[in-house]
């Protein structure tokens, strides 16, 4: 096997195992990919000037300075399926997809009495900020011209990559209204950051006369982070005008550590070209190593405007850039096979970005209520970063209603969220005569993602 097809499918295993989930991970290069609360959800996080319920622990904690009656127990589930697809990635006619089906426990909210907190109002919140799980498998047999060998060879191949990430916010907002149509609030997050990838490839020809070439590549890693952020907010109620601003902190890393494994070995691969196959191995274990997450400052502006039946809501948010930092800061090691040093590095790096949200609600008499939502959630992909491979623009459309049913109100709505781009093929499957490769061709990625969201608020 030559050395050109050899780095082609180390690439391919590589491209996969940071780009496909990277979409979904928001994660790092997306922040509008969840929305919390029913009503929140339904108007597609429209809301930081309007929110009217435990949702503005998270919309914009100002709220609930002047909110009567905030002491609300409020819970929201979304069960999803998202879809990456990347047609002709590898190859002509090979398409690289991934598909899950996820149950996102949303939001966990409310307030403590107000009996004893005087003008002060003290509110607790739990929600996912992000989570995604994938696993995405290629395999590919032929009978080509890869060794030096004269003739045709057997050849097979194949790759396992699979990668999860999860950011749990836990807070307690404390809000205080300072008249009566204009509130401040605060709310303090406890962030917990997992996130765990896994890259196995395994490529392998055989001879008519029985000899052999095989390439083997085992690359995973793990870490988790633990953090503290804050999220001001400031909020007026001018019925039939609403207004809000809010202001996030970038997160202040506690402590955090991880882990990661390289084994990479080949046997009877021309590594340097001179026709003379070679045998090599290397191998690497490193635990206990500092794990960093950092994101970004932003700035949000909302408006909702009232009438007696429908309402109208907006809302913009600003994103800061993300200097370049290493998600896990990684000794270089020595090859055992060369004596060289392999330099090992996954650093992330993240552009600003500006998404907006539009929302309407009309409500059919005092117990129904309709929706109707759009919202942008742009990539804040950087070229510079070693863990984001691509960014894609996503767009979100929502639809769904409310019924009140006592003190409870619940809601049902569905979301579809759609984006694609051009980028460049990374691998070839088909290999040619002599292991060629045809890299460079453009291709599409696709994203989607239908969510059935279902959620409850009742008065305490």
């Amino acid at each position: 096997m030559n050395y050109t097809r050899m780095i082609g499918f180390l690439v391919f295993a590589a491209f996969l195992l940071l780009m496909i989930p990277q979409e979904s991970r928001a994660q790092d290069t997306h922040y509008w990919n969840n929305q919390y609360g029913p009503r929140s959800m339904l108007l597609s996080g429209a809301v930081i000037g309007g929110v009217t319920d435990m949702s503005a622990t998270f919309y914009n904690p100002g709220t609930l300075g002047y909110i009567e009656d905030p002491e609300l127990l409020l819970s929201a589930n979304a069960y999803q399926i998202e879809t990456l697809k990347i047609k002709d990635g590898g190859g002509d006619d090979v398409d690289l997809t991934s598909s899950q089906f996820n149950l996102l426990p949303n939001m966990l909210a409310g307030a403590f009495k107000k009996s004893w907190l005087g003008k002060n109002k003290l509110a607790y919140s739990f929600l996912t900020r992000h989570r995604f799980d994938a696993e995405v498998k290629g395999t590919t047999t032929d009978r080509v011209d890869i060794l030096p060998d004269p003739g045709d060879e057997d050849f097979a191949g194949a790759l396992t990559a699979e990668i999860g990430a999860k950011e749990l916010w836990a807070g307690v907002t404390w809000a205080r209204a300072l008249s009566a149509k204009v509130g401040f609030g605060v709310t303090t997050y406890m962030s917990f950051r997992s996130e765990s990838g896994v890259s196995e490839i395994f490529a392998q020809a055989l001879t008519d006369s029985g000899d052999m070439a095989l390439v083997l590549d085992v690359d995973n890693f793990s870490s988790t982070v633990y953090s503290l952020l804050w999220k001001a907010g400031l909020g007026i109620d001018l019925r039939p005008i609403t207004l809000g601003i809010t202001v996030t902190t970038p997160n202040v890393r506690l402590f955090g550590s991880g882990e990661a494994t390289v084994n990479s070995s080949f046997v009877r691969v021309d590594v340097d070209g001179d026709s003379i196959p070679e045998n090599g191995f290397e191998t690497n274990f490193q635990e206990e190593v500092t794990a960093n997450y950092e994101s970004p400052w932003s700035i949000g502006f909302g408006a909702g405007y009232f009438l007696e039946h429908t309402q109208f809501h907006f809302s913009g948010e600003w994103f800061s850039a993300v200097d370049a930092y290493q998600v896990l800061e990684l000794e270089n090691f020595t090859s055992q096979a060369t004596g060289e040093i392999v330099e090992r590095s996954l650093q992330q790096v993240r552009d600003s970005v500006v998404n907006f949200a539009l929302g309407v609600q009309h409500d059919f008499g005092t117990r129904y209520s309709g929706f109707l939502s759009f919202n942008t959630d742009k990539s804040a992909f950087n070229e510079g970063s070693d863990v984001s491979v691509t960014g894609v623009d996503i767009f979100h459309l929502t639809g769904g209603g409310s019924a009140a049913v006592g003190r409870t109100n619940w809601m049902l709505g569905l979301s579809y969220a759609w984006g694609s781009e051009q980028t460049t093929q990374l691998i070839d499957l088909k290999p040619g005569d002599g292991g060629s490769i045809n890299l460079g061709d453009g291709v599409e990625i696709a994203y989607s993602r239908i969510t059935l969201m279902l959620g409850f608020r009742v008065g305490l």
